[in-house]
């Protein structure tokens, strides 16, 4: 096996097993920083969660039930 992900395989089968649970836990990071990168990189949601802000900072809100009801 030559590829990465082929060699990343090798590679943890000779670790122990706590080793592999922090690399998981490290990969599982990296993703979760990516899609997180990919949300503050979308100018449309970052205008609608602005938006969002500011109608919850002057209170213009309505309530569960109410939202519940208009779908």
């Amino acid at each position: 096996m030559n590829t990465v992900k082929g060699r990343t395989k090798e590679l943890i089968d000779f670790l122990p097993d706590e080793d592999v649970e922090v690399l998981l836990k490290v990969a599982e990071r990296l993703a979760e920083w990516e899609a997180t990168r990919e949300l503050l990189e979308d100018k449309e949601i970052m205008v609608s969660i602005k938006r969002g802000l500011e109608e919850l900072g002057r209170g213009d809100t309505i309530s569960l039930e109410e939202l519940r009801k208009s779908v």
